[in-house]
């Protein structure tokens, strides 16, 4: 399968500590379809994982993973460039974050 790749512009935990993901120059208005429980927030050009009292169940780093994979869904590939824009990310947390998109890359 092949991928379009998109660099990531932002990625950041919101005012409702939930984990948002904004691409550069694509849209997903369709990602519900994967059935992974990430959205499209069409206003604000971003995806994100569900409200944040379903990410108590799982962890940050679990919805991380699964808007890569929602994104792989549709044929792109988000990568992280020198750019990117953490917001409200803890050093820690992008570590994590950034090993979790090293692991998604190698295995898709």
């Amino acid at each position: 399968m092949s991928f379009a790749t998109k660099s990531i512009v932002e990625i950041g935990v919101d005012e409702q500590q939930g984990i948002y993901v904004v691409p550069d120059a694509v849209s997903f208005p369709y990602i519900y379809r994967e059935a992974m429980e990430i959205s499209w927030d069409q206003a604000r050009q971003r995806l994100h994982g569900p409200k944040p009292e379903r990410l108590k169940q799982a962890s940050m780093d679990f919805w991380l993973e699964q808007i890569m994979h929602a994104a792989i869904e549709q044929h792109y590939m988000l990568v992280l460039t020198t750019k990117t824009n953490w917001v409200n990310v803890s050093n820690q947390q992008r570590q994590r974050f950034e090993e979790i998109f090293d692991r998604v890359r190698s295995i898709s």
